[in-house]
């Protein structure tokens, strides 16, 4: 529920609230002295909750559920990638961790309409998920001020000498600056907090209904999370912030509701330009020229020197390479943790962009499917946002900007191999559940009205 509004029943906690919580907070754990023992483990939580949950909820749906648009193909999508351990190439142990790791990510689309998600329910996840992002942007910020205090004990030994410095750049007045980590151990992951952080803190202060303070208190949060993705110089983060507050102001407009849309406008101007100032105050010459170079050389000529030599490479020779995928398990973390485990292991293939990974993973095939789950899922958010008079059609606003950030960073790196794809198919699960038990209410039967 949105501060400011008036409440309406949303039910008690349950799993879905801890499991927001696991997604975002299970990365403090690394802050206690001695974890980087078992660093593996813990980084692992948010996929064994969702594996853990997908388990759980193995019954037969309630009828009054339905399917949200591409979630067949998105089931298509993990049949291929298992398919793939049947290719000559494909690593046994990595392999088979892959096809688990993308289960778990996609598991929520499977589990989420399991639960009884109300209209408000729905409100409260999606602020909790903004309060839990905004606090890792506040320990981001933190990290720049006083590394020493808030950044984690054994953060040092997570990263070799060389990625360290590669890390870090020197700030305003001339100390080093490591890029914030937020509620991580990796340099730079403060930029998905802040992100999160700017783009709900911006739609959220416009919402209908909000009183002024929470207005102030959100867009400074918001301001606050643009920052730490200034700071830590992630340009495509900024930019599909940017884009995904865009977005947000269409479809305030598209709904009617053209003062919010203003407001959202004016909220986007003052918090991404005074982020800027504010951070380039902290960070110097190197945040102010790492990002004023997109303006000169342009966003799409930036990308291109950046990141267009590989959907190039996926567009064009990939699928020629590998039309049926190159073996399963042969890139990313999969690999790297677990290949040592394999007799006969193919050499590994690099995907600096999630399109290269799919093909990889499951080839055309594979990259068709996810790809058509992705737009047909979308398409089925905008239609639920676009419906005025629904009571969803503000959070489903908020989930349709979330997802096309997701979306949109898949072609910076493999997006869908992180978090970041576990509450992409949360939420579209979640919006698509709770309009399909908001509109079978009256004729809910008294075992399915669950509240786990």
């Amino acid at each position: 529920m949105t501060p400011g509004t008036r409440r309406t029943p949303a039910g008690p906690w349950g799993m879905l609230e801890w499991f927001v919580l696991a997604q975002t907070m299970g990365g403090a754990l690394l802050y206690l002295p001695g974890t980087q023992a078992i660093r593996l483990p813990i980084r692992s939580l948010p996929y064994i909750a969702s594996l853990a949950l997908l388990v759980m909820c193995f019954y037969p749906t309630p009828r009054q559920v339905r399917w949200f648009p591409g979630r067949s193909l998105l089931i298509a999508a993990l049949v291929i990638t298992g398919l793939g351990l049947l290719h000559p190439d494909a690593n046994l142990m990595s392999g088979t961790a892959q096809v688990v790791f993308q289960i778990s990510i996609a598991a929520a689309a499977l589990w989420a309409e399991r639960f009884r998600i109300t209209p408000a329910r729905l409100d409260r996840l999606v602020l909790l998920m903004f309060v839990t992002n905004a606090i890792g942007a506040v320990v981001g910020l933190l990290q720049v001020y006083d590394p020493n205090r808030f950044l984690p004990p054994e953060f040092s030994e997570a990263l070799d000498e060389v990625r360290m410095n590669a890390m870090t750049y020197t700030g305003a007045e001339g100390r080093q600056i490591i890029r914030p980590c937020g509620l991580s151990d990796l340099p730079g992951a403060a930029a998905g907090a802040g992100a999160v952080t700017g783009v709900f803190g911006l739609i959220l202060a416009a919402r209908p209904g909000t009183a002024v303070i929470w207005r102030i208190a959100l867009g400074g949060l918001a301001s606050l999370g643009v920052a730490v993705v200034y700071l830590t110089q992630v340009r495509s983060v900024l930019l599909m912030t940017v884009f995904a507050a865009g977005l947000a102001c269409y479809l305030m407009a598209r709904q009617g509701r053209p003062k919010e849309a203003f407001a959202l406008v004016w909220l986007g101007i003052v918090g991404i330009g005074g982020s800027f100032v504010f951070a380039v105050g902290i960070g110097g010459d190197n945040v102010q020229d790492r990002f004023l170079s997109l303006v000169e050389t342009g966003a799409v000529e930036s990308y291109k020197q950046q990141r267009g030599g590989f959907l190039e490479y996926t567009i064009f020779e990939a699928p020629k390479e590998f039309p049926l995928g190159a073996g399963v398990g042969r890139w990313g973390m999969m690999y790297t943790h677990f290949n040592r485990l394999d007799s006969f292991t193919a050499e590994m293939l690099w995907a600096e962009i999630q399109p290269t990974g799919w093909i990889y993973d499951g080839g055309v095939p594979l990259a068709i499917a996810y790809a058509g789950a992705l737009v047909l899922s979308c398409w089925g958010v905008y239609k639920v946002a676009v419906r005025v008079r629904s009571p969803l059609a503000f959070s489903a606003a908020l989930i349709l900007c979330s997802n096309l950030f997701v979306i949109g960073t898949a072609f910076a790196g493999p997006a869908f191999n992180f978090t970041a794809g576990i509450q992409y198919w949360f939420f579209t699960a979640c919006l698509f559940a709770a309009a399909s038990q908001e509109s079978a209410a009256p004729t809910l039967r008294r075992d399915d009205q669950r509240s786990w």
